[in-house]
């Protein structure tokens, strides 16, 4: 069956009729037996390097002759010193300069209104539109009432007598408030 698996990749001609049935990795004799001692020795030399570049307790947690009576005197010049530094504005130098954001805005939108006249601006659209586009339009808009057969009272070919619409509203189940 090989043989027959063999030729039909030689037929299709694959790349895979030509490759070996081999295993092409190979690992040491021994190799899984020693690797646990191997792991842990690895782990063990680690951890012992990072031990001994920590320094001793004693000396992690001593603190300088002094330290405690020198701290208020050198908070109080890194705090002068930082607000020496940049620019500071107050709440109330921001509430200024939003205000006058707001009224210049406010004052140019009333400007732009007051200076175009609408009238104009409606005549240039009005005139824009082509006297074809508004025909078609008004055709269009109209074509409902075409059913009047051309009576100018589109009313006139209906026979309605009030009965009949109280008749209407009694059966459909509204109330009538007359």
């Amino acid at each position: 069956m090989n043989e027959e698996v063999k030729q039909e990749l030689e037929d299709m001609r694959s790349g895979l009729s030509s490759l070996s049935k081999s295993m092409p990795f190979s690992m040491p004799d021994g190799y899984f037996g020693s690797l646990a001692s191997d792991i842990g020795s690895l782990v063990a030399l680690e951890s012992r390097q990072q031990f001994d570049d920590l320094p001793s307790p004693t000396t992690m947690l001593q603190v300088p002759d002094g330290y405690f009576d020198q701290l208020p005197n050198r908070v109080m010049q890194n705090v002068e010193g930082k607000k020496k530094q940049g620019l500071v504005l107050s709440f109330h130098w921001i509430r200024l300069a939003a205000a006058a954001v707001v009224i210049i805005a406010v004052g140019l939108g009333l400007y732009r209104v007051s200076n175009s006249d609408s009238s104009d601006m409606e005549q240039n659209v009005i005139a824009s539109v082509d006297s074809q586009d508004i025909s078609a339009y008004l055709q269009y808009a109209s074509a409902p009432y075409k059913y009047n057969n051309g009576n100018e009272n589109i009313l006139d070919d209906v026979d309605l007598q009030s009965g009949d619409i109280v008749s209407y509203l009694d059966e459909t189940g509204w109330e009538a408030d007359f």
